[in-house]
């Protein structure tokens, strides 16, 4: 957030990084994305599995695919999808972070984007 106390009050009141220090997305790449040839591009739709504060669901991200060279791909959203807080546990940090900051709501959802380089291996 760039603002290092809200980051730190996220960290441990919201995902209680010290329990579940990592968010995972798993995916099973569709093949055509996979044959993609070197300088050409793609839209796709990706489903998969969020790992997030020791909870798994479901998610799709809409993505664009760039082939950039023989051994590397970008990846990247080409608009958000949505989380849900209630879905991976997180409301109650969410009541705590609201109380903490004093403010009169906090939405329960928020829109998630990525960019992401694959190196082939």
């Amino acid at each position: 957030t760039n603002i290092p106390i809200r980051n730190t009050r996220m960290q441990e009141k919201l995902f209680n990084v010290a329990k579940f220090p990592a968010a995972t997305f798993t995916a099973d790449v569709p093949a055509d994305l996979m044959k993609l040839k070197a300088g050409s591009s793609t839209t796709a739709k990706v489903d998969g599995t969020l790992s997030l504060h020791g909870v798994e669901a479901p998610v799709s991200f809409n993505v664009s695919v760039s082939k950039v060279s023989a051994d590397t791909m970008v990846v990247s959203t080409v608009s958000p999808t949505l989380i849900g807080a209630e879905t991976f546990g997180l409301t109650a940090g969410l009541d705590m972070l609201q109380n903490i900051a004093g403010l009169k709501s906090i939405t329960q959802t928020s829109p998630v984007t990525f960019s992401v380089t694959f190196e082939m291996e």
